[in-house]
């Protein structure tokens, strides 16, 4: 088994397509399971006029999925979206963004997050409240 700062190199020695495919494979898969399971639902009969309990359950999964996939391709750089883009960057610049501005490009977008997430808290309490 290798050690931290070996899955560190390995990883960092890897090629843009393969880092880039490492980043896009978690959002892709989750489209492709809520793909998957809008289209069981079509086939059980999702148009219909009754809706069973198991088929509202199957399409908030399906909408949970999707909506996991779509919200990690977002480019802020924690998220892998954000990663992508950095993977952009470097593609385009022909070297490696520095360790330096990636923590500080890490910082700005964990902030956005934690922002956000504080005004959407807030938004529901006023709207629920």
């Amino acid at each position: 088994m290798l050690s931290d700062a070996a899955n560190r190199r390995s990883f960092s020695t890897a090629s843009l397509a393969q880092r880039a495919l490492i980043y896009a494979a978690g959002p892709f898969l989750n489209l492709v399971l809520a793909a998957i399971d809008f289209v069981a639902i079509d086939f059980e009969g999702g148009g219909s006029a009754f809706v069973s309990l198991d088929m509202r359950l199957e399409v908030l999964i399906g909408a949970f999925s999707a909506s996991v996939g779509l919200f990690n391709l977002l480019p802020i750089l924690p998220l892998d979206g954000g990663r992508l883009l950095l993977i952009a960057f470097e593609a385009v610049r022909g070297r490696r963004v520095g360790e330096r501005e990636e923590k500080r490009l890490l910082r700005i977008g964990l902030s956005v997050l934690a922002s956000t997430t504080g005004v959407s808290v807030l938004f529901l309490f006023k709207v629920i409240g």
